[in-house]
């Protein structure tokens, strides 16, 4: 039997400012840290795990990064050093959550992984944009 689909409150087209005129599902949102905030644009990714973010944003905010990170494996085949941290505040389309946020070096686009777009949101798409509620 299928499952019903949520009705959606919300809908971004795609192109438009609020997808950062891509045609890709980017969203604006808040990382929250001891030091303050941040506000950047991330890709939401439902094939990613987990929220990813760059070490300056963990810097900045003043989120400690222990030692020793890890490799991990990404879509493209190669790997990447990262740190996971449990418990970051996010803030995505007025919702705020905790989530377990990967923490890298180096510069990349911000990702909005599954298990983070599940805390937050309840998110769809479709071939006029994405939808959330």
């Amino acid at each position: 039997m299928p499952v019903p689909v949520p009705p959606y409150t919300d809908r971004y087209a795609w192109g438009s400012a609020k997808t950062h005129y891509s045609n890709r599902p980017y969203t604006w949102m808040r990382v929250h840290g001891p030091k303050g905030v941040i506000d950047l644009w991330a890709l939401i990714d439902t094939g990613a795990d987990f929220l990813m973010l760059e070490n300056s944003v963990a810097t900045t905010l003043g989120i400690a990064l222990p030692p020793p990170p890890i490799a991990i494996k990404v879509a493209g085949g190669g790997s990447v050093f990262v740190t996971k941290i449990s418990g970051v505040q996010i803030t995505v389309e007025g919702k705020t959550a905790n989530v377990d946020a990967l923490f890298f070096g180096g510069t990349g686009t911000s990702l909005l992984g599954r298990t983070a777009i599940l805390s937050a949101i309840e998110f769809g798409i479709d071939n006029t944009g994405w939808l959330y509620r």
